[in-house]
């Protein structure tokens, strides 16, 4: 990489935050600009959900697990396989089950057609956001 200089401050906060975060200083860095780029990119979406979409990305597919609905009326596509992250599977068993109906059928419009949604751009590029009230 290339030497760049940054205000103390911030590479103290970068710092304190790769240490948490498990990264290095220069990953942590990169990683806040990743997010930046893509929220620019995308002014559509929340900061929060670019952040989650990037770490969700960024997951082993080992990590992953593969989405099992909540409810029996769920049509699963064989020829399709959905996994989860690992933080959308803590959010949606949180979830109450009117709410998890309401996920479940967004999903069974997804696989139905994978590219429903708005197309992003840039980091996010090959993504279709498909939102849905909960």
């Amino acid at each position: 990489g290339m030497p760049v200089r940054i205000d103390d401050t911030l590479y103290g906060q970068a710092r304190a935050q790769a240490k948490v975060e498990h990264r290095t200083i220069a990953g942590q860095i990169e990683f806040w600009a990743m997010i930046g780029r893509a929220a620019l990119d995308n002014p559509d979406l929340p900061i929060d959900f670019v952040r989650d979409l990037l770490l969700a990305r960024a997951e082993r597919k080992s990590h992953s697990t593969p989405f099992v609905p909540e409810w029996e009326s769920f049509l699963m596509n064989n020829d399709v396989q959905v996994h989860q992250s690992t933080l959308f599977r803590r959010t949606y068993k949180r979830l109450h089950p009117n709410q998890k109906a309401d996920v479940d059928n967004a999903i069974t419009e997804i696989i139905k057609d994978p590219t429903v949604g708005e197309p992003k751009k840039g980091d996010l590029a090959g993504v279709f956001v498909y939102k849905i009230q909960v």
